[in-house]
């Protein structure tokens, strides 16, 4: 984690990023997506989080390329996971004399093979906003709804389904499918993004 936080910080500071004074501050923006998707996720279902939550992985995501994109956006998919499928290391102890160590390993290699889908989004953010042009939001994030649903999940889960307790959005899915409303999110996100990009470009130029 330390090497991954000085690599991101780096890979920020070498394109002039204004960053607050701590290595760390990244890898928090990226966790903080990852760990929030647990309160969004069902039994909470803290959705009217849904449409900013994944905000500040983006920012970070958008100013890394290659490798350091890769793992900016690993961390996410992993920390996610880990946080939404806690309870895999009480099931691994209730059925089986393991450890609780063991549980938490597995729960760490369950996270880090399902969690790679989002860092293969990371990985192709920048080529995908390049080609989308100004329109770049929605063209990430049907990137994004390609790459989740793709992904092989062992307990299938989906940005759009924490909207089900929700009919008026979720009947979306009768036309899109669940890709659709994960679409909706991410494109929430990434035009939110975009106007804090604007705004900052409005006031470097003043």
């Amino acid at each position: 984690m330390c090497a991954l936080a000085s690599d991101l910080d780096r890979g920020l500071r070498k394109q002039a990023i204004a960053l607050p004074a701590t290595r760390w501050f990244a890898p928090s923006c990226l966790l903080f997506s990852g760990v929030v998707q647990a309160a969004i996720s069902p039994p909470l279902n803290w959705v009217v989080l849904h449409p900013l939550s994944w905000l500040p992985a983006l920012w970070v995501i958008s100013r890394l390329d290659g490798r350091r994109a890769l793992l900016a956006g690993w961390l996410v998919g992993a920390s996610a996971n880990a946080a939404i499928f806690y309870w895999i290391v009480h099931t691994v102890g209730s059925f089986s004399n393991l450890p609780t160590a063991v549980g938490v390993g597995v729960l760490g290699l369950f996270s880090l093979a399902f969690g790679f889908y989002c860092a293969v989004f990371a990985w192709g953010f920048a080529a995908v906003r390049r080609a989308a042009g100004r329109y770049w939001p929605f063209g990430v994030a049907a990137w994004f709804s390609i790459c989740e649903f793709v992904n092989p999940q062992l307990f299938p889960y989906y940005q759009g389904v924490a909207w089900y307790q929700l009919p008026s959005v979720f009947l979306v899915v009768s036309l899109t499918g669940v890709a659709g409303v994960t679409f909706l999110v991410i494109s929430a996100n990434a035009i939110a993004l975009q106007a804090l990009e604007w705004l900052r470009s409005r006031e470097a130029g003043r």
